[in-house]
């Protein structure tokens, strides 16, 4: 065998004992015949296997039929005698190897010719792992089987629904582990569900599996993600910085000026750029954030699973943006909010005075946001949330259709709907009229799956009481207050 792999030597020039690539291939099929395969050790096997693919490449570039035959007949044999001795997984290489020769027309039909031998073989060693339950390399025969399949016309549905099966068994098995994972179980059912809807053309099988498939992340939920905690430690200079801050609203400025001040105080809202700059620096050093796909599961759903590199850097920016919102809220909006509603310098109706005056309010509008307003005040949440958040995204559509920008899309030029908010908000008039910081804390916050989705969420029901907290309901009253600042100009 060593004599073999020195003339298959990627350095070795065949011109210096050949006359020709003919007679150089001939006697490398000589050498590879004259080998005694069963008097290969099983740990030399793989090199043995790898010699046969460098081999049977040759011999298809040089397009000889007898060679072809002749080899084909002996990796028949190969695949009866790892059968023979339980060396199944050797097998799947000799079938990935035939397989991927196709293309050659001529060594195609030899295959066709031979098709059924070769299947025989394959169909006990891949069974063997059926048994053992090692479904992902079962799955790895069912693929290259299926190749075979469609050369000899072969009807090859039983096989898909073989894999389909695998994913439904692995979600059990979980090789074999004592603990089972729900989240593990939800991603097989999952590539099941995906399988026989594409694979299968079963429409109706992959749906029965969705609703288990959501239950399973519920479960997850509930019994494998856990919330962690941990407290911020502020220096002497934080504290202080934050103690005037405070005092700015609590006591200093002015009651007539303070929603005017909270509107334009770029101390609640984070800074989109920096948090980008910041991010991609940690994700471009860290290798654990690079290898692994990135998935989010909330509200017990799968909202989206990320794998490539970009994907995987939006999600890691969203999140530290998020970080950084919720870090603003507890240690700025949430106090000066709260204290200044115990205090008296916050009421519903300086907040309906300080909104009334805002020169892009919809006049029609203005008394179903003093109704949202008002039930906040009574600690009314629910509905306080209910009544203000569609308003907030219908005024942010609205300030642009007094300029003159269209909120709307043609279909099929026979009919006009609204824009969805999300895509709205990446139109780039938008982005330069508010401001990328603006944007996004919108985008984030109200329609980001990645984000908090409280539009989304609220639209469709997915909040169930839990939700709907005073400090939510102070956050969307910011956020109506943060559109204040806007008006139109000449430009």
């Amino acid at each position: 065998m060593n004599e073999i792999k020195k003339l298959l030597d990627s350095n070795y020039n065949f011109k210096v004992d050949y006359e020709n690539k003919f007679l150089f291939i001939k006697s490398i099929r000589d050498k590879f015949n004259s080998i005694n395969y069963s008097e290969i050790e099983e740990n030399n096997l793989f090199d043995y296997t790898e010699i046969i693919d460098i081999i049977l490449n040759k011999v298809i570039q040089i397009n000889n039929k007898e060679f072809s035959i002749d080899i084909l007949d002996t990796l028949i044999q190969l695949l009866h005698y790892f059968n023979l001795n339980n060396y199944h997984r050797h097998s799947l290489k000799i079938i990935k190897s035939i397989n991927k020769h196709y293309g050659n027309q001529n060594f195609k039909t030899i295959v066709k010719k031979n098709s059924s031998l070769i299947i025989f073989e394959i169909e006990k060693s891949k069974n063997r792992y059926f048994k053992d339950k090692k479904y992902h390399i079962y799955r790895n025969f069912c693929e290259e089987i299926i190749k075979i399949y469609k050369i000899s016309d072969i009807d090859t549905e039983h096989i898909e629904y073989e894999i389909g099966l695998t994913y439904h068994l692995e979600a059990i098995n979980q090789q074999d582990r004592d603990i089972k994972s729900n989240s593990v179980k939800a991603n097989f059912l999952e590539r099941a569900e995906k399988h026989y809807k594409n694979k299968c053309q079963n429409i109706e099988l992959s749906k029965d599996l969705r609703p288990l498939i959501k239950s399973c992340y519920g479960f997850s939920v509930e019994d494998e993600i856990e919330e962690f905690k941990t407290e911020m430690p502020l220096t002497t200079l934080m504290q202080v910085e934050l103690y005037h801050y405070k005092r700015i609203y609590l006591k200093d400025l002015d009651e007539s000026l303070i929603l005017k001040n909270i509107s334009v105080d770029n101390e609640l809202l984070p800074n989109y750029n920096e948090i980008v700059i910041s991010t991609k620096k940690i994700h471009n050093k860290s290798f654990m954030l690079n290898i692994f796909a990135t998935s989010i599961v909330n509200e017990k759903r799968k909202l989206g699973t990320y794998t490539t590199s970009r994907g995987k850097s939006e999600y890691h920016i969203e999140q530290q943006y998020n970080l950084n919102l919720q870090i603003i809220w507890t240690m700025y909006l949430f106090p000066i909010f709260i204290g200044m509603v115990n205090n008296y310098r916050l009421t519903s109706t300086s907040i309906m005075n300080h909104i009334s005056k805002w020169s892009l309010l919809n006049s029609t509008r203005k008394t179903i946001i003093a109704r949202g307003i008002d039930r906040f005040f009574q600690n009314d949440y629910i509905s306080s949330i209910n009544i203000l958040v569609p308003q907030i995204e219908y005024h942010i559509r609205y300030m642009f259709e007094l300029i003159g920008f269209s909120t709307t899309n043609t279909l099929d030029g026979k009919s006009q709907e609204e824009q969805t908010f999300s895509s709205f908000l990446k139109e780039k008039y938008v982005i330069e009229a508010l401001g990328i910081d603006v944007v996004k804390y919108f985008e984030i916050m109200f329609v980001s799956k990645m984000g908090f989705n409280v539009r989304n969420s609220i639209a469709h029901g997915f909040y169930d009481t839990s939700h709907f907290s005073k400090e939510l309901n102070i956050i969307v009253i910011y956020s109506l207050i943060l559109l204040t600042k806007f008006k139109i100009t000449k430009n």
